[in-house]
């Protein structure tokens, strides 16, 4: 695989690639309203269009990640018990760099990742077998794609238009950060699949610091990553997945160490915060008439007959590549394995 890796050629272009996409939102902002002040101008832009209208909400979990003040108030004439549960997975990156430089993070961490979607999605391409050139060239076409279709849903797939919403965009810190995530995590298991290397060392520690810092961020996610992980080790080792289990089991146990190190904190801060706070985040109690509503809620939506066409050809596509397209099966083998455990992901 050695040839399929990122050289400093490519890696050049990326960046140059990133920084045209990046610049072009702030040099505009800096050339029309030069006088405001950069605080202001970071909240404004953080805003500045429906796809990022509530990023600067985040804004005071970074202060508070960047200060390790978890406190519910801001104000120094109250106290409280309580404790805020800031999405750090999502903001550690955002909140480092406010510390090392201020404000002007923000904007850095903006170009950052973008850059990680750029090379990310380069080495998925090259990973399935995609020149050098069309690799570099299909994650312009998907990082653009969002933003000139979701406008021109002509037929009312509401489908299509969350899709483009949510596959990636500035918006802070989802999709903008935890989608890097997600997709890191969809290159490293791919790389894994064809390498026959899921089980070694750092790949184990890599899904756990991915796990975690998922789980930390955006649930669903998590739920999505945890159960694909669960899927390809039973469909891919099958019957010797035990004994892989216990060849690997002190790089097992290390990755779980590491796991339980990252999630720790966010745990503790959720369990210590106000409830009100909690309830604000979208966490409620629930009675046995609402779970009876949610779940048969869930099985309407995933049984309408649209999606229970789209199950029949996925499934239908999948039989016929593993039996007669062997060669281009083991690619999209992992991205079946992933729809399908989003189903189960609510």
């Amino acid at each position: 695989m050695q040839n399929k890796q990122l050289s400093n050629r490519e890696l050049f272009l990326i960046l140059i690639i990133s920084f045209l996409f990046f610049s072009f939102k702030w040099i505009l902002s800096f050339y029309i309203f030069s006088s405001e002040d950069l605080l202001i101008k970071t909240i404004n832009d953080s805003s500045y269009s429906e796809e990022t209208f509530d990023s600067y909400t985040y804004f005071h979990y970074v202060k508070s990640l960047s200060e390790f003040d978890f406190t519910s108030l801001y104000n120094k004439m109250l106290s409280t018990n309580y404790l805020i549960t800031p999405p750090y997975g999502s903001i550690i990156v955002h909140s480092l760099l406010f510390k090392s430089i201020g404000i002007m993070g923000f904007i850095l961490s903006e170009y950052l990742f973008i850059t990680f979607f750029f090379i990310l999605f380069f080495l998925i391409f090259r990973l399935i077998g995609l020149s050098k050139n069309i690799s570099l060239l299909l994650p312009v076409v998907c990082f653009v794609s969002p933003l000139i279709f979701k406008n021109f849903n002509y037929f009312g797939i509401i489908e299509f238009k969350t899709l483009l919403d949510v596959f990636y965009g500035l918006r802070f810190p989802r999709p903008l950060v935890v989608n890097i995530y997600f997709y890191f995590f969809i290159y490293v298991l791919l790389k894994s699949h064809l390498n026959k290397t899921f089980f070694s060392a750092v790949n184990l520690y890599i899904f756990s610091t991915l796990l975690a810092l998922t789980a930390s961020s955006f649930f669903f996610f998590f739920i999505n990553m945890f159960l694909c992980l669960l899927f390809y080790s039973l469909n891919e080792y099958r019957l010797e997945l035990i004994g892989k289990v216990k060849e690997n089991i002190i790089k097992i146990f290390f990755s779980t160490l590491i796991f339980l190190i990252i999630i720790s904190p966010f745990i503790f801060l959720t369990l210590n915060s106000n409830p009100d706070y909690m309830q604000r985040m979208g966490v409620y109690k629930i009675d046995y008439a609402d779970k009876i509503f949610l779940i048969s809620h869930y099985f309407e939506k995933i049984f309408r007959i649209k999606y229970v066409i789209l199950y029949i050809f996925l499934f239908l596509s999948y039989i016929f590549m593993k039996k007669y397209n062997k060669e281009n099966y083991k690619y999209v083998h992992i991205f079946y394995i992933l729809f399908f455990t989003s189903l189960l992901a609510p």
